[in-house]
């Protein structure tokens, strides 16, 4: 596999994992994000979760990579923003979306930008 394309995928999963984290630390009453974290930690191949990502980004001409770049809540709330990991289990996101304070959700539109940054960097290796 080439350097590069195993350097994103790390580089994905890793900071996956760290969203999930934080994510953890701002709701640590939902415990579906600590299985989420292991999920995406100890299961998932991580290249099937990056095309799972792209995937959702690119449906719909874009219609989603157009709602986190003009940050449109529609997103989080409508749009399921974990879908290309689990269905069902997080549809709890949408709820706790609408709670969070502004600074929180520019933190997690700025972690959806580097989502996107790194599916950018990782199409050109698509299949």
């Amino acid at each position: 596999m080439d350097q590069s394309k195993t350097n994103i995928l790390i580089m994905f999963k890793n900071q996956m994992v760290s969203f999930i984290e934080q994510l953890i630390q701002q709701f640590p009453q939902e415990g579906d994000f600590v299985v989420l974290k292991l999920f995406v930690d100890t299961q998932v191949q991580i290249e099937k979760l990056v095309h799972g990502w792209i995937k959702q980004l690119e449906r719909n001409d874009g219609k989603v990579r157009k709602m986190i770049t003009t940050r449109n809540d529609i997103f989080f709330i409508e749009e399921n923003p974990f879908k290309f990991i689990n269905d069902q289990r997080l549809l709890k996101f949408t709820t706790l979306w609408k709670t969070l304070e502004d600074d929180d959700k520019q933190s997690i539109w700025k972690w959806m930008d580097l989502f996107v940054k790194l599916s950018d960097k990782y199409k050109p290796y698509l299949i």
